[in-house]
C-alpha cells in the first residue's frame, strides 16, 4: 500500500479564508499590532514613501501590490490563462507570496523563487492587474495580506488597503500625482531596472487606472497627499509627522494600570518627587550596598538609552544613582500595584509593561518618553536572569535607538545577586553607541542588538574576573 504523506503548510492560517473586519479588532488593543495605510495610484511615489516610513519607525513593510505581481508572474510562468479566475485562486491558495527582508532589501518570495526584481518588469504590470480583476483571487490575496501585517506594527501600501485590506487601519494614507508627473516617474523606474518600457507610459498608466478603478480610490477617512511637487523625504517626512500625531492620539485614549498612556508619558506627579526620593534612598544602594560605579563620564549629556542586565529588582536604582539623573523605565505591571514600592518607582518615571503579552503600548510610551527628551532605561533580556550569565537579548531596545536616534550606553551591573554580592555592587558604562543616519530595517536593528549587547557582556565579565570574595 503506497502512503503518501501531507505536505507541510507555508503558514499556519489558511490562506483561503477571508480574515473578517471583526477579526481585525479581536482582543485587547495593547496586544494587537498598529497599523498605517499608503494607497494610491502608480507612479505616485506611494511604495517608496510607504517603505521609507516603515524603515524610518522600525515597522513592518507590506507591499500588497507585490502579491499581485508575483501571483500574475508565476501564472505567466506556468501558461495559466490570465482570464481564468478560478484556476488563479488555486494558485494563489497552493501557493502564498511571501514578503521579508534579506540581505538589505524587502524581497518577494512565491513558489520559493525569489522574484523581487522579475515582477517589476512592464509586463507584469499588465498581469498583475488582470489577476486583481477577479473577485475570488482578491479575496485570497486580501486574506494573505492582512496576516502579514497582522503580527506587527505595519506599513501596508496598495490601492485599497484602507478601504479593503485594513479598513481597521491607525492611519489611512492616499498619495496622488498628475498623470505626466506619475507616467514620468515610472519611466525613470524602468530605465533604473534595465527593462523595455512602452513608448508610452503616461497611455499605460492611464489605461491600467481605468481598469483597477473597482479597487482604488482614497478611504473616506484618508489624509491624501499630492506628490506633484514634493520630494520623496519631504513625501516621507509628512506622512512620519502625521503618524506621530495620530499615535500620541492613540495613547491619549488607552488605559493601563489605572492611568492613561499620556499620564505615564508625563508623570509630573511622580517626577516631582524625584530628587527627594534619591536623596532619601541613596544611603541604602551606597552604604547598604556599597553601590560603586565606573565608566560614568563615559555618559552623554542629553536623552539616551541605557540597555543593561537585570537579575535584581532593585536594577533600577543602581543604574539611576550613579548618575544623579532621571532615567524612566519600563517595569512589569504589578510594581503600579505594590504599595511598598509604587512611590519610588513613579518618583523615577516607571511606566507598566504587561509582559508576555506583546504589550506594544508599552514601546509605543518608551518612544514618546525618547522623543520628549527624557533618558530610558531597559532591560532587554525581558525578566530577571539569577544564573550567572546573560540571556538572549531581545530587539524593542535597539529599535527605539534607531527610530528616535538617541545614543544607546551600554551597562553591565555587577552584584546585584543576592548569591553573589555579599552587598557589593558595581555599575559599570560602556561607550555610547550612535547609529546616525541609519534607518530602523530589521538588518540594522539586529547588528544594533548584537553591537551593544556584546559590549555589555565583556563589561559584565570584566567585572566578574576583578570581582573578589
Amino acid at each position: 500500500m503506497t502512503t503518501t504523506s501531507t505536505p507541510a503548510t507555508v503558514d499556519p492560517v489558511d490562506v483561503s479564508r477571508p480574515v473578517h473586519r471583526a477579526e481585525l479588532t479581536q482582543g485587547e488593543r495593547w496586544t494587537r499590532s498598529l497599523t498605517i495605510t499608503v494607497d494610491g495610484p502608480a507612479g505616485s511615489g506611494k511604495s517608496t514613501i510607504a517603505r521609507l516610513v516603515a524603515e524610518s519607525l522600525g515597522f513592518n513593510y507590506v507591499e500588497t501590490g507585490a502579491t499581485y505581481r508575483a501571483l500574475g508572474w508565476l501564472a505567466l510562468e506556468r501558461g495559466i490563462p490570465l482570464d481564468d479566475g478560478a484556476r488563479l485562486r488555486g494558485l494563489a491558495i497552493a501557493q502564498p507570496t511571501n514578503l521579508g527582508y534579506h540581505e538589505g532589501r524587502w524581497v518577494v518570495r512565491i513558489a520559493g523563487v525569489d522574484v523581487t526584481d522579475a515582477i517589476r518588469e512592464p509586463r507584469i504590470d499588465d498581469a498583475a492587474s488582470k489577476v486583481a480583476s477577479h473577485d475570488g483571487v482578491r479575496d485570497v490575496l486580501v486574506a494573505r495580506q492582512r496576516q502579514l501585517s497582522l503580527d506587527r506594527d505595519s506599513v501596508l501600501d496598495g490601492r485599497d488597503c484602507g478601504t479593503t485590506v485594513r479598513p481597521d487601519a491607525d492611519l489611512k494614507i492616499f498619495i496622488t500625482a498628475d498623470l505626466e508627473e506619475r507616467a514620468r516617474r515610472r519611466g525613470g523606474q524602468q530605465d533604473e531596472l534595465g527593462t523595455s518600457k512602452s513608448d508610452d507610459v503616461a497611455q499605460d498608466l492611464a489605461a491600467r487606472d481605468a481598469r483597477d478603478a473597482k479597487q482604488s480610490g482614497a478611504a473616506d477617512d484618508a489624509i491624501v497627499v499630492d506628490t506633484t511637487t514634493m520630494g520623496i523625504q519631504e513625501g516621507v517626512d509628512l506622512v512620519v509627522d502625521q503618524w506621530l500625531e495620530r499615535r500620541r492620539e492613540l495613547l491619549g485614549q488607552e488605559i493601563t494600570q489605572g492611568r492613561t498612556a499620556d499620564e505615564w508619558i508625563n508623570n509630573e506627579a511622580g517626577l516631582a518627587n524625584f530628587d527627594r526620593v534619591l536623596s532619601r534612598t541613596r544611603p541604602i544602594w551606597e552604604k547598604g550596598f556599597r553601590l560603586k560605579s565606573v565608566g560614568v563620564e563615559r555618559v552623554p549629556d542629553g536623552p539616551c538609552l541605557f540597555i543593561a542586565n537585570h537579575a535584581s529588582m532593585w536594577d533600577p536604582a543602581f543604574l539611576i544613582t550613579p548618575l544623579n539623573r532621571v532615567i524612566r523605565y519600563m517595569g512589569k505591571a504589578e510594581l503600579a500595584e505594590n504599595r511598598y514600592v509604587k512611590n519610588m518607582a513613579d518618583a523615577i518615571g516607571f511606566f507598566p509593561v504587561r509582559r508576555g503579552a506583546g504589550d506594544r503600548v508599552a514601546l509605543h510610551i518608551g518612544e514618546e518618553v525618547l522623543r520628549r527628551g527624557d533618558s530610558l532605561g531597559v532591560f532587554p533580556e525581558g525578566t530577571r536572569v539569577y544564573e550567572g550569565r546573560l540571556a538572549r537579548p531581545r530587539q524593542g531596545a535597539a529599535r527605539l535607538a534607531l527610530v528616535t536616534g538617541v545614543p544607546i550606553v551600554p551597562v553591565a551591573i555587577y552584584g546585584n545577586r543576592w548569591s553573589e554580592s555579599l552587598f557589593r555592587v558595581t555599575v559599570a558604562f560602556g561607550r555610547p553607541h550612535t547609529f546616525d543616519g541609519q534607518l530602523a530595517t530589521p538588518d540594522n536593528i539586529r547588528r544594533a542588538t548584537t553591537q551593544v549587547w556584546g559590549d555589555v557582556q565583556e563589561l559584565w565579565d570584566a567585572l566578574r574576573a576583578d570581582r573578589s570574595f
